[in-house]
């Protein structure tokens, strides 16, 4: 883990710790506990013990309190996940056989007014197709993680309205509509975003940041075959800098005969001469040359 990261990550949680004392939210009890999730307990009993894991994650997070663990076991979960409480891990035990299958229906993992959430190891897939449908959706929701996940085959693949610090990263979003949307219209407001580390790929919009959406950082991610691979409609930061470098996108023409941050000195560095232009107020400015 790069220094970036390693800084980014210490002031989230120095920014937790502030608004905690801002708001008087009371700490995560000591006891937190984990609760254990299985489709394979189809008898029961059910406690969300390990010994006894609840059938479905519903149920698991029906038993959770704020600071609690819910870890699911692989399998194929056929439901629509609603988290509603704070300080919350729920976690997959593979990301490529934990499977949580929204049927076509509805949104798949839905989370709303909570926050600090953190969500990984699972496939989402299968939303429904009307307009506020949705693999994971966040509304009004902060310091979400989500990652090492498989986002697929669902209308929004991440959508994230009217929330501000959600960090998205390692994650495959593929053959979505939109494979991340950040705000639409008329949503007050959503920033401060930290995309990276991503293979976006085969979605109709890679990614999409509407009118409302600012101080969104995207980098390290590749932009694979897309019908369109990125929207902005604000400024955002579009890669980390030099010599970090921005992102990889498969239609990018440029060549890479120069290095340094300006470009202009001999010898090769594995990051394009020239920006990768999104529109006339956005680009990357150092875009990678591989994936």
């Amino acid at each position: 883990m790069n220094r970036k990261v390693v800084f980014e990550i210490m002031l989230t949680l120095l920014l937790i710790g502030m608004l905690t004392l801002a708001f008087d939210i009371q700490p995560v009890k000591a006891e937190s506990k984990i609760i254990y999730v299985d489709d394979d307990n189809t008898i029961g009993p059910w406690d969300g013990t390990l010994e006894h894991p609840y059938q479905n994650i519903t149920s698991g997070l029906e038993h959770a309190v704020d600071g609690d663990t819910v870890f699911v076991y692989n399998g194929t979960y056929h439901e629509q996940v609603v988290i509603r409480k704070n300080y919350l891990r729920l976690i997959g035990e593979n990301k490529d056989i934990t499977i949580i299958d929204g049927g076509g229906s509805n949104t798949v993992v839905y989370i709303y007014t909570q926050w600090n959430i953190t969500i990984s190891g699972f496939t989402i897939m299968n939303s429904g197709w009307e307009p506020w449908d949705a693999g994971i959706w966040l509304d009004d929701t902060a310091f979400i993680m989500i990652n090492n996940s498989i986002i697929r085959n669902n209308l929004w693949g991440i959508s994230s309205i009217n929330s501000f610090y959600t960090f998205i990263d390692n994650n495959i979003i593929t053959n979505n509509s939109v494979g991340i949307l950040i705000g639409i219209l008329l949503v007050p407001d959503s920033w401060y975003h930290i995309i990276s580390h991503n293979t976006i790929t085969n979605n109709t919009y890679g990614i999409s940041l509407g009118s409302t959406v600012r101080s969104t950082k995207i980098y390290h991610n590749n932009f694979i075959n897309n019908t369109l691979h990125a929207k902005s409609t604000e400024t955002n930061i579009w890669d980390d800098g030099y010599p970090s470098g921005g992102n990889y996108w498969s239609d990018y023409a440029g060549v890479d005969f120069y290095r340094g941050s300006y470009q202009n000195e001999t010898g090769r560095d594995g990051i394009g001469d020239t920006p990768y232009f999104i529109d006339q107020n956005n680009a990357d400015r150092y875009p990678l040359m591989k994936a």
